[in-house]
């Protein structure tokens, strides 16, 4: 062509590229065009051989390379104007590479398009083929075939071209670098020179300086060493100081959580915390937060996992676990029943081999006696399907088909019958024969039912209907409960009798047979109310919602424990574990009470403890309520109104109240001989000066007003306070008088000091609290300002407290010696505060969330005793033993902190317990210089309590003979009345006898405390234990099963007692009693009781059915070798199943073996 350039090439409207004008020269006035005959082609797109004349296929070739360079670069290769400078830069000078231009060209189209324009013909591509093949290559992406020619071959072709010259250069170059050389080896030499001598003149200077640099670098380097250490400690010190406040924060956020784990995982954190810090590096201030964090974790109590087992994600109740806690029924294939053994001990069983793979919906559910197993099916497109199994059996006792319609079932109580909700009617069929027995009308469309305990009711919750209690027996309504529109779900309590109703808006009704009484609601849960269900017993009430959470609560509603995640299945018998169905997981929980913190839900303003520490007297508006402390137990509600604190008699069992608008009554309590049951009362009114009272036919005083009421000491005199009047009384016991012992205005609480001589007022809403000798009535205090007084157990010390700060009294000398604020907020009254009896702890409500423990002696600060609500403390009261706090809410509950339990739990987290309460050990020389000086500090009632409380820590350091003398000297002190009390100090006896290797004596101390006392099942049960199993000496089996004869006809049901009774029976070789006892234990008492029973029972049941076997082995023996080695065989079966204490039967199987 000649003259390839961008003139020459044409764009088509197809994409095509045309060359034209092959072979022509255009005439023209341009610089860019030539003559004909002359050069032809532009000059900027000529390749240099043309213009020396030489015309080849390469030219054309540079020239593609030119306009594809200017394509790409958008500039022309050579930017010479003028002819002469052009005509140079195309023969001699390369263009600029694109990539300089350009960066983002690529280097393998950069290397196509220097190979096309390279001057050298030789270097180009010698075919436009190969041009063609690289470019295609370059598009597909592939490696092309052109390199780059490197810089030596460039060199080369240059020497190539310029000989001459190039040999001048490299003459010039070898001379210079020759000449370099010998310079500096010249100069080597002469350094080398210069370099000896100035060795040899600073050898010296040299050791030395090395020294001196030696020691500097040492120097600095330790320092360098020390710091980086102290940087390093620095920044791990501010790593654990920050770690550490992460648990704190952690553990309050667990506090003030009702999720499971806020007490396990707080008490966890607790010991984290002490792992990254030590009690030595803690400040005063973080061991306090950290101390008081973990007491309030551990008010909590809380449920541990045990165990847990997978399980295919199913619908919500298409799985259940059997009364046991042992077998759970999931689904299978074709949505089949299978049986699994939680631990293991069988392998799945499947209930039937009948498939239904199309269901709509699936229910489960085990009876409560733990034999039958109901499944509902839900085919769809189909009818109900309801199938009764006796799963132990494998056998399908009943089948049900009805309309396609919801349906519920309930079973009855006692395992033979069952309820059925289908076709808008309740049927209810015989378990045994599957005959339907009787059916209500049609009436019960969508009816859930729920049965009480034995039977009798039916509550049945119809959507948009009120709930409502029906007659299971005639199906008749017996009422409708009013107060809750339609309700959805209930559960019936087996101790109060008494049905509890959810609704879908969360709102909880308790009622009792009649339906009409409402006795509690609550509305804090999050959404409907899905499911409820009370453990065996009514400890605790299980709530569902609809979010997923079970509400685990105490019995009372209003007591929340903790919310596990996930649906409830099913208690434990003995109420210790439940099992949780999540969603992929069937989880084991444990409760984990709190031994340090329990609390009462009743409404009372005081707490009082008797001076033994068995009884707490609540008083308030409910007016009097009497709890065992030990658990909290309500035992008896005299029915009183309104009243002030409980004043117990300090010497014998009765307490005085003095009511709001009522009269003063002393209040005997005695325990019944026959049942051990608390009796209060009758009450004994103390009859008040008419002249300063008009008193009405049934002994009240309407135109008093009582709050407080205290008792002397010794007992003799009673002092109490009408607030109404302004006056303080003095009640004689002795002459039965009552006289005005001085002017108090809107007196309200009283205080007096264990010794008696002085006697504390305090005015409320006045403020203003005045001391008296109690003996010459001389007032020797008056303080303003202030609505509380206490004094400590010495009776050196009165504390007053304010609504902002508490002030403490010498009794010597009446004078102030110090003060503490205080930060109780929006009370309407002083801080409640108290002396601990026998120690120097001082406990103070410091705001409405927090009741504060005190060294009494220093004022140091020692534990915070936390609330999770901010309300007004109205009361304080040390047991008399120092070991518990009560504490009162104003109207709300009681909460009740053991603080040796307290100091124990604190103690294995790893916290400094000192400064608490110990067990047995606290103000023991102080008790005993008590007892030896007689009633100067401890009341009478108090001697046989000291006396056992002495025994028990002589026991504690083994010395028993030590502790049988003190338990001699409490039972001379103790009432010969209280029955109930001997009986216990006599089984306490009795024990410390065993320890002492007297069992003859422990044997006739149990025996005289069964007979004091019967109905202690507790004392009668460890008295056969004795019998059975003690010393050979002392053991009775008549007397044993004479006892247990009495016990298994109170409790037929109680499985431990009858096996107790067919052990006595083998020992006594009576087998066919032993066999009778035997088949009269049913299979609901068996599941119902405990694990070590049930093994027990499994022992029992070898050994009756393998006897017989080996006696007539014995009796007809043809092989005596033969007739050996199997009896050693059902020994060594027995052997391995008898894994219980009680070893009578293997004791017999020796026997046997030695026959």
């Amino acid at each position: 062509h000649r003259d390839i350039k961008p003139g020459n090439l044409i764009l088509g409207l197809d994409g095509t590229v045309w060359v034209t004008d092959f072979g022509l020269a255009w005439m023209n006035d341009s610089d860019d065009l030539t003559n004909t005959g002359e050069i032809l082609g532009t000059l900027r797109y000529l390749a240099p051989e043309r213009l020396r004349g030489q015309h080849t296929v390469q030219g054309d070739i540079y020239g593609l390379g030119i306009t594809m360079y200017e394509l790409l670069t958008l500039q022309t290769a050579f930017a010479a104007t003028e002819r002469p400078e052009l005509l140079r830069q195309v023969l001699e000078q390369s263009p600029e590479l694109p990539r300089r231009i350009d960066p983002t060209i690529p280097r393998d189209l950069e290397t196509i398009v220097a190979r096309s324009i390279a001057k050298d013909v030789h270097d180009r591509y010698q075919l436009p083929s190969e041009l063609v093949s690289d470019l295609r290559m370059f598009l597909e992406d592939r490696p092309i075939l052109s390199r780059r020619i490197s810089t030596a071959e460039i060199v080369r072709r240059w020497c190539k071209k310029n000989p001459g010259v190039a040999t001048l250069l490299t003459t010039v170059a070898t001379l210079l670098i020759i000449i370099a050389v010998g310079a500096v080896l010249w100069g080597i030499s002469l350094q080398r020179e210069r370099d000896a001598s100035q060795r040899a003149e600073n050898a010296a200077k040299s050791s030395e300086q090395s020294a001196i640099a030696a020691r500097q670098n040492a120097i600095l380097s330790e320092g360098v060493a020390i710091e980086a250490r102290r940087r390093a400690e620095e920044s791990d010190r501010q790593r654990r100081q920050e770690l550490f406040g992460v648990y704190l924060n952690d553990m309050d956020a667990m506090y003030a959580s009702d999720y499971r784990g806020h007490r396990l995982d707080g008490v966890q954190r607790a010991k984290n915390a002490l792992e990254v810090l030590s009690l030595a590096e803690l400040t005063a201030d973080q061991l306090s937060r950290l101390r008081n964090a973990a007491i309030a974790c551990l008010s909590h109590a809380d449920f541990a996992e045990i165990e847990k087992h997978p399980v295919a994600n199913q619908l919500e109740h298409a799985i259940d676990i059997d009364p046991s806690l042992s077998v759970i029924a999931v689904p299978g294939f074709g949505h089949q029943t299978i049986l699994r053994w939680l631990d293991g001990s069988n392998p799945d069983r499947i209930l039937t081999n009948e498939a239904i793979p199309d269901l709509a919906g699936c229910n489960r559910w085990f009876s409560p006696c733990g034999r039958w197993l109901a499944e509902m099916l839900i085919p769809i497109n189909q009818g109900l399907l309801t199938r009764i199994w006796d799963w132990r059996e494998s056998r399908l006792a009943l089948q049900i088909e009805t309309s396609p319609m919801h349906g519920t079932l309930c079973f009855h109580p006692d395992g033979r019958q069952f309820f059925l909700v289908a076709d808008a009617r309740i049927q209810v069929y015989d378990l045994e024969t599957g005959q339907r027995l009787r059916m209500s009308p049609p009436r019960f469309k969508f009816s859930r039912l729920a049965m009480n305990h034995d039977g009798k009711f039916l509550t049945s919750l119809i959507p948009l209907h009120p709930p409502e209690l029906i007659d299971a027996e005639s199906f008749e309504s017996i009422s409708t409960i009013v107060p809750i529109e339609h309700g959805e779900v209930a559960a019936w309590s087996t101790r109060e009798d008494t049905v509890l109703i959810g609704s879908k808006e969360g709102i909880l009704f308790q009622c009792d047979q009649s339906g009409q009484q409402s006795l509690r609601m609550k509305s804090d849960f999050a959404g409907p109310v899905t499911e409820m269900k009370y453990s065996p017993h009514d400890r605790f009430v299980a709530i569902g919602t609809l979010d997923g959470n079970t509400h685990i609560n105490e019995t009372d509603i209003d007591r929340k424990l903790v919310v596990v995640p996930g649906k409830l299945l099913q208690f434990s018998e003995d109420e210790s574990r439940l099992c949780i169905r999540t969603t992929n997981a069937i989880d084991l929980l444990e409760f984990v009470p709190s031994p340090s913190f329990t609390s009462i839900n009743q409404s009372v303003r005081y707490a009082d403890f008797s001076p033994d520490g068995n009884w707490l007297g609540l008083s308030g508006k409910r007016g009097v309520l009497l709890y065992a402390t030990n658990p909290p137990t309500l035992q008896c509600d005299p029915g009183l109104d309104e009243t002030g604190p409980v004043a117990w008699h300090p010497t014998t069992r009765e307490f005085a109240t003095f009511g709001m608008f009522s009269h003063l009554a002393r209040w005997p309590v005695t325990s019944l001989a026959d049942s051990g049951d608390l009796m209060i009362g009758p009450p004994a009114p103390v009859a008040l000066n008419t002249t300063l009272a008009r008193i009405g036919a049934d002994s009240r005083i309407p135109q008093h007003w009582g709050r407080h009421s205290v008792w002397h000491p010794d007992g003799d005199l009673l002092f109490y306070a009408d607030s109404r009047h302004g006056h303080l009384w003095q009640y004689d016991t002795t002459t039965r008088k009552n006289e005005i012992f001085a002017e108090l205005p809107s007196a309200s609480f009283l205080s007096i000091s264990q010794d008696g001589k002085w006697i504390a007022g305090a005015s409320w809403p006045i403020e203003h609290v005045e001391v008296w000798n109690a003996e010459s009535r001389a007032r020797v205090l008056e303080v303003s300002g202030s609505g509380r007084a206490a004094f400590s157990p010495d009776g050196q010390i009165l504390a007053i407290s304010s609504r902002s700060e508490l002030q403490f009294y010498s009794t010597h000398s009446w004078d102030l010696i110090r003060s503490w604020p205080t930060d109780v907020l929006n009370s309407f009254h002083a801080t409640p505060m108290a002396f601990q009896p026998r120690g120097n702890l001082f406990a103070a409500a410091v705001s409405g969330r927090c009741v504060r423990l005190y060294n009494g002696d220093t004022g140091e600060p020692i534990a915070d005793l936390p609330m999770r609500e901010d309300t007004d403390i109205n009361w304080l009261s040390f047991s008399p033993d120092g070991a518990r706090l009560a504490i009162t809410r104003a109207d709300r509950d009681v909460l009740i902190w053991n603080l040796h339990s307290l100091r124990d739990e604190l103690h294995a987290i790893g916290l400094p317990t000192e400064s608490l309460p110990k067990h047995e050990q606290i103000a023991v020389n102080r008790l005993v210089r008590t007892l030896d000086r007689g009633q100067e500090l401890l009341p009478p009632t108090g001697w046989w309590t000291g006396h056992e409380m002495l025994a028990r820590f002589e026991a504690l350091k083994l010395n028993y003979p030590d502790a049988i003398d003190r338990m001699d000297i409490a039972l001379d002190v103790a009432s010969p009345q209280d029955r109930i009390l001997r009986a216990k100090l006599l089984m306490q006896r009795g024990e410390y006898h065993l320890l002492n290797n007297s069992p003859d004596a422990a044997c006739v101390d149990f025996r005289d405390a069964v007979k004091l006392n019967p109905a202690e099942h507790a004392n009668v049960r460890r008295f056969v234990q004795l019998l059975l199993f003690g010393p050979p000496e002392i053991q009775d089996p008549v007397e044993a099963r004479r006892l247990l004869q009495d016990l298994v006809s109170l409790d037929e049901h109680d499985l431990q007692d009858r096996l107790n009774l067919i052990l006595t029976d083998i020992q006594l070789h009576h087998l066919q009693a032993a066999q009778n006892q035997f088949n009269q234990i049913a299979d609901e008492t068996v599941v119902a009781a405990s694990p070590t029973a049930r093994t027990a029972y499994r022992c029992v049941r070898i050994y009756i059915e393998r006897r017989s076997t080996a006696e007539n082995l014995i009796v007809n023996p043809d092989d005596a070798e033969s007739s050996r080695v199997e009896i050693q065989k059902l020994a060594d079966e027995v052997r391995e199943t008898a894994s219980f204490t009680e070893s009578a039967i293997l004791d017999e199987f020796c026997k046997l073996l030695e026959l």
